[in-house]
């Protein structure tokens, strides 16, 4: 079972075609797709026709909201899914964040834009580059791959979240200290060049 809980405006048309072709390279799998704007049967029609104009049976479609009479379940959906998937222009942030602290893998896909790369940058700080491909064409191989290696996906599940948070993605205080070296440094180099202005002047 595949899942995407992301904003529904990320998911272009590349990333439809992306999604649809590991769909129909799994004849057996489904896809859940959970947004806010999906409880209405409009919208949901307006979805299942992307998919069923690539040749995505409606059967094999699963869209709605988020089911507000549970606690979390923006997390506790996850419980459904094997492998997220991941939009390419506009990568997930939070939705993969929250996919890796429920143990569920998503693989990644560098673009150019900082938006395209966003899930490269939580992956490399999560220490994942098993979930970062080269392009398209590796990532569809590396989630055929994972869809058919069942005990991978049952050990991901069992220590994604343990894994996450010895991470780098999940240390607060180095962050921090890295950020404020990082504002000690630009400071630095503003006064360099502070300093050499004012003296280039004075000798005018």
């Amino acid at each position: 079972m595949f899942g995407s809980f992301n904003n529904l405006e990320k998911c272009d048309d590349r990333t439809i075609a992306y999604w649809t072709t590991i769909l129909r390279l799994l004849p057996r799998s489904k896809l859940v797709m959970r947004q806010r704007a999906l409880q209405h049967e409009q919208a949901r029609e307006a979805w299942r026709k992307r998919f069923s104009d690539a040749g995505i049976e409606v059967e094999r479609l699963d869209f709605g909201s988020f089911d507000s009479r549970i606690r979390n379940p923006e997390l506790e959906i996850h419980s459904q899914v094997d492998i997220c998937l991941d939009p390419l222009g506009y990568n997930g942030t939070t939705t993969t964040c929250n996919a890796l602290w429920m143990g569920v893998p998503v693989v990644v896909v560098p673009g150019k834009s900082h938006a395209a790369r966003v899930g490269v940058s939580i992956m490399a700080a999560a220490n994942l580059p098993e979930l970062i491909a080269r392009d398209e064409s590796d990532a569809v191989e590396k989630v055929l791959a994972l869809a058919a290696d069942r005990s991978r996906l049952a050990v991901l599940r069992a220590g994604l979240r343990t894994h996450v948070a010895a991470s780098p993605l999940c240390d607060a205080t180095g962050f921090v200290r890295s950020f404020e070296s990082k504002m000690r440094e630009i400071w630095r180099e503003w006064c360099r060049g502070f300093s050499s202005l004012h003296m280039s002047r004075a000798k005018r």
